[in-house]
This record gives structure tokens, C-alpha cells and sequence, in this order.
């Protein structure tokens, strides 16, 4: 996968990001259906936070699954209609 470690591109100007978190979040309470994007979840993006996975390596013995590996095996286990 290319990219990896890059931040994605910018799409939308800050302030009116927060301008479609907040409204979402307004909309949300009133539909009662999760807003397309929080103020949270974009005050997290905009953080820019690299997840570190390193301590759960070190004291768990934690390995990631690799994607392709975890995408098989969960269409695998989905109910088929």
C-alpha cells in the first residue's frame, strides 16, 4: 500500500470542517443517528497522532494482523445470505 506514514491531504479548510462537525453533531441529536463526523473525531484528526504500537508489542507480544489477512478472514466469517 502506498502512502504509508503520510498524512492524508487536506480536503477541506479547518473552519469549515468544524462548521460541518458542529452542525452534524446538531442534526444528529435531532435525527438520533451518529453525525457524519464529530467534533472529537476531527479534533483528533487535525492532532495529527501517529498510534504508537510498540508497548503492546513489548509487554503483550501483540502483532497487527496485516489488512489483507484481516479483511479474508472477516468476510469469511459473515453470515452468507
Amino acid at each position: 500500500m502506498g502512502g504509508r506514514g503520510r498524512a492524508p491531504a487536506a480536503t477541506l479548510p479547518a473552519a469549515l470542517a468544524e462548521l460541518l462537525a458542529t452542525g452534524g453533531e446538531a442534526a444528529a441529536r435531532l435525527t438520533r443517528r451518529p453525525p457524519p463526523l464529530a467534533r472529537g473525531q476531527l479534533h483528533y484528526l487535525r492532532w495529527n497522532a501517529v498510534p504508537d504500537a510498540s508497548r503492546a508489542r513489548a509487554e503483550l507480544g501483540w502483532e497487527p494482523t496485516p489488512l489483507e489477512d484481516g479483511l479474508r478472514q472477516t468476510l469469511a466469517a459473515l453470515p452468507r445470505s
